[in-house]
């Protein structure tokens, strides 16, 4: 079973690499450099509140390297590359809005996990609300129109309209007088 989830991880990690846009699985692994192989001097760099902002930016950024995947969660080789640039615009003191605006030109707009609330990604904000709302009135207007329906079908029975002949009726009254 161990095995089996290795072969699984290294394929997927092989797939992402040789997706990913620009970077060639040779290139990316001489480019990548994890947190612990980082040198020195590039670490200390690195504050607590630099690996805050940019662990915040990672989780909503969508991998270019792993479709459907955010920076947080792509294993690939390219994403530590852009993982470790981020940090690095970081360190030399831009600003999280300047990193946004770097990704979204380089990347373009398919870079962000959470659409902007503005254009068509103002749509995917609001459209469920407006799915709800119109299933809503329909569900209302079908429920409407089916009790009007029935209401038609059913047959009226006035009160004033007798339900039994005389004779049944006085056998009826009859009957009530003895028991009582």
């Amino acid at each position: 079973m161990r095995f089996a989830v290795r072969f699984l991880a290294r394929r997927l990690l092989l797939c992402c690499a040789l997706v990913a846009p620009g970077v060639s699985p040779s290139a990316a692994g001489a480019q990548a450099v994890s947190p612990a192989e980082a040198p020195a001097t590039a670490q200390s760099a690195y504050t607590p509140e630099i690996e805050r902002e940019a662990r915040a930016i990672f989780a909503d950024v969508l991998s270019p390297y792993c479709p459907g995947l955010t920076l947080t969660a792509c294993p690939s080789q390219g994403a530590f590359v852009l993982k470790d640039s981020i940090r690095k615009q970081l360190a030399v003191g831009m600003t999280t809005e300047q990193v946004w605006a770097e990704l979204e030109a380089r990347f373009g707009e398919s870079i962000y996990a959470k659409p902007k609330a503005r254009g068509v990604g103002l749509l995917a904000w609001i459209g469920p609300y407006l799915a709800i709302a119109f299933a809503g009135l329909l569900l209302t207007w079908w429920l409407r129109r089916a009790s009007a329906r029935g209401r038609e079908k059913a047959p009226l029975v006035l009160a004033s309209e007798p339900s039994l002949s005389d004779e049944r009726r006085a056998a009826l009254d009859a009957a009530l007088r003895r028991d009582a």
